[in-house]
């Protein structure tokens, strides 16, 4: 887990001048559990590294947002079309862009498509593959109980189980110690279930 320290929290940049200060807001001093994957990939980066901090500039030290803004997202959004003869040329994606103005486009854009708050968190979806095991699931589950239909309630039950790992988490659900089971509670606790009138066993082979 990375604790953020309410004191020394932060890495702040004022001209030349580079030192470690307390974070933009309340909110931001808070402990982000990692995903075990990301706990491998940064144990494999540090045994590569002599340097103090995780990320380190080119030659070593803090990495400066200045750099990453001039090296990376600069030439990322705004091309090079105006340099002669470069040595890879670059389409510009956005002139102007900026992170501050990506974040909050991005917000807005979910606002404005009427995505639910809780969709905020999530990167990648499940697959359709998600819905047809969902279903296959289900029906299995019927059989264990005794049908040989599937009502809501067995498709409700095996949700979590089918889904939960196809679920790729945004960064925002991951600071703030959001999980699979918890978006998939919410969800199915909005979406209504359909009425199903239930019918008799019929006899015969049952279909699973």
């Amino acid at each position: 887990m990375i604790v953020i320290d309410p004191v020394i929290g932060a890495l702040h940049e004022s001209g030349s001048r580079l030192w470690l200060g307390p974070p933009k807001t309340a909110a931001s001093v808070r402990t982000i559990t990692l995903p075990p994957f990301l706990i491998t990939l940064l144990g494999e980066h540090l045994e590569t590294s002599d340097e103090n901090a995780v990320f380190a500039g080119p030659r070593g030290g803090w990495l400066r947002r200045s750099n990453v803004y001039r090296r990376a997202l600069r030439p990322a959004a705004d091309g090079n079309l105006h340099i002669a003869n470069p040595r890879v040329r670059a389409l510009p994606i956005r002139p102007g862009l900026t992170f501050h103005g990506l974040r909050h486009s991005h917000k807005t854009w979910l606002i404005d498509d009427g995505m639910p708050e809780i969709a905020h968190y999530i990167t990648y979806g499940a697959s359709p593959r998600a819905s047809i095991n969902l279903i296959l699931t289900a029906r299995a589950l019927a059989f264990v109980r005794g049908r040989n239909y599937a009502l809501p309630q067995d498709v409700i039950d095996m949700a979590r189980d089918v889904i939960r790992h196809r679920l790729v988490l945004s960064f925002e659900a991951l600071s703030d110690n959001v999980t699979s089971d918890a978006i998939l509670s919410t969800v199915l606790g909005r979406v209504p279930v359909p009425v199903v009138p239930l019918r008799e066993p019929t006899n015969g082979r049952v279909s699973a």
